[in-house]
Formats: structure tokens, C-alpha cells, sequence
């Protein structure tokens, strides 16, 4: 006898939602890492938390240009690979307004 479907709505109860969130946002890291290893892809994922907060994972460094790109794109932040800071720099920009690289799994 398996699990009853789960009705998918919003999780009213914020803490509640918060922990939802941090569980299905390691599980999705982690499948995404799977999903790198298992099939020899590329895998690039960006998860924005309801505070703002970034979160990403990439597979392979050569994409990580376009995910700060995108990423700084959605924060707000005008960014063209043109105009692409040192990896260095990247990082310390991204300490500065708080974001978060995830490692890899």
C-alpha cells in the first residue's frame, strides 16, 4: 500500500513553508547532481527563496559564466558577458549582496 496523493497548494503556516522549502531545495540539488553524474550532462540549476536568497548549482565550470550572468540578471543587477568580472570578483559581488553559491552534493 503506497502514499496517498498529495494535494499541491500553497503551505499557508510560514514556518512550515520554510522548512518545505530547505527539505525540496536539497533534494532538488541533489537529483540535479544525479543527473550530472548519471547521464554525463551539464546540469546548471537557480533557485530564488522567498527572502531572496540564491541558490545554484553548476556541473561544470564552463557554465557557471552564464549562470552569474542570468542570476545577476534576476537579482536586478545589469550584467553582459561582455562585462563579465574575474571569477573573484564574481564571488566577492556575490558576498557583498548576501547571495549564496551552493557546492557541489
Amino acid at each position: 500500500m503506497g502514499r496517498g496523493k498529495v494535494e499541491l497548494k500553497r503551505i499557508e503556516n510560514v514556518t512550515s513553508r520554510q522548512v518545505t522549502f530547505s527539505k525540496r531545495r536539497n533534494g532538488l540539488l541533489k537529483k540535479a547532481f544525479e543527473l550530472s553524474l548519471l547521464c554525463d550532462v551539464e546540469v546548471s540549476l537557480i533557485i530564488f527563496s522567498p527572502s531572496g536568497r540564491l541558490y545554484q548549482y553548476a556541473s561544470d565550470e564552463f557554465v557557471l559564466p552564464f549562470i552569474f550572468c542570468l542570476s545577476f540578471h534576476f537579482s536586478g543587477i545589469n550584467l553582459s558577458f561582455s562585462s563579465f568580472p574575474a571569477p573573484e570578483e564574481a564571488v566577492s559581488a556575490y558576498a557583498r549582496n548576501g547571495l549564496y553559491i551552493h557546492p557541489r552534493v
